[in-house]
C-alpha cells in the first residue's frame, strides 16, 4: 500500500510540473519580466563600457534605478551570466532560468524536483 501510495504521488507531482512548461505560468513570467530588465541594464552596460559589470551593483543607478528583490538572481562576470531558480505556481519542484550577457531574455528549460 505504501508502495502504491509513493508511486500515486510521483505520478502526481510529475503531471503537477507539467501544468506549464518552465517559465509560462503567470507569476514564473512576472519573474522574467523582472529578470529581463536586469538583463537589458547588463547589456546596455556592457555596450556602454565595453566590458561585462563587476557586479550587478554596477548597473545601478547609471543603468537601473535598483535591483530588483525578487528573483534571487546569480550573477556571474567571468562566465557573462545571469541565473536564477524559482518554485512553479504550484509548489512542485523547482526551476532554473539563465541568460548570457548579450542575450534579449531569458530562458527557463530545466525543472527537477
Amino acid at each position: 500500500m505504501k508502495r502504491l501510495s509513493f508511486i500515486i504521488f510521483i505520478v502526481f507531482s510529475l503531471s503537477a510540473c507539467a501544468a506549464w512548461p518552465p517559465g509560462k505560468d503567470p507569476n514564473d513570467r512576472a519573474l522574467i519580466e523582472k529578470a529581463n530588465l536586469v538583463l537589458v541594464a547588463v547589456n546596455r552596460y556592457a555596450q556602454s563600457h565595453g566590458t561585462n559589470p563587476a557586479s550587478l551593483q554596477d548597473i545601478v543607478p547609471e543603468f537601473l534605478s535598483e535591483l530588483p528583490t525578487e528573483p534571487d538572481l546569480t550573477y556571474n562576470a567571468a562566465k557573462g551570466t545571469l541565473q536564477f531558480i524559482y518554485s512553479p505556481t504550484l509548489g512542485m519542484g523547482r526551476c532554473i532560468c539563465h541568460a548570457a550577457i548579450g542575450a534579449a531574455t531569458f530562458g527557463c528549460g530545466v525543472c527537477y524536483l
